[in-house]
């Protein structure tokens, strides 16, 4: 996919606030209940969204617009999330974290010149990562993971229905 700059980051911004909307559709019991074996929570989407917009999509821009073609390392989200628990943070705490990053990620876009936009990191396995490329990267995350949220939004309306 290929945006004009302005139109990725707008879209950027909108697919996060359209995120935390989803979000805030899920009750204080639904939230962190996965609808099968094996799949993911509202919750602990919430909780990778978060995760991968602070550790990876603002982390890597901002080395990518500071330093000359820094060496970035992969994410995994099971090694990050036993080495930090989210047990005791709150929907709203995670959701405000997203949010913050989110809103941190996009002023760096806007403010970055021309020449920043194609300012890159080095990834391991994935080679060169230029800051536009993260940013259509992070925005088909979002939509991905929004997807999954509609699911599980529409999954839960169901299970009250048969209720």
């Amino acid at each position: 996919m290929i945006l004009k700059r302005k139109d990725l980051i707008d879209r950027l911004e909108e697919s996060g606030k359209e995120f935390v909307k989803w979000l805030a559709l899920f009750t204080p019991d639904e939230a962190p209940t996965p609808p099968g074996p094996n799949e993911w929570s509202a919750r602990e989407i919430a909780i990778h969204q978060r995760d991968t917009e602070e550790q990876v999509f603002l982390l890597r821009t901002a080395r990518a617009l500071q330093e000359e073609h820094p060496i970035v390392t992969s994410f995994v989200q099971e090694e990050w999330s036993q080495a930090h628990p989210a047990d005791g943070e709150s929907l709203a705490k995670i959701i405000a974290d997203f949010r913050a990053a989110r809103r941190k990620l996009i002023r760096l876009l806007r403010n970055a010149s021309s020449r920043e936009w194609e300012a890159y990191a080095m990834h391991p396995k994935l080679g060169k990562l230029s800051v536009s490329l993260m940013a259509e990267f992070n925005y088909s995350h979002t939509l991905n993971h929004l997807a999954q949220l509609v699911d599980l939004h529409e999954h839960a309306m169901l299970r009250k229905l048969n209720e």
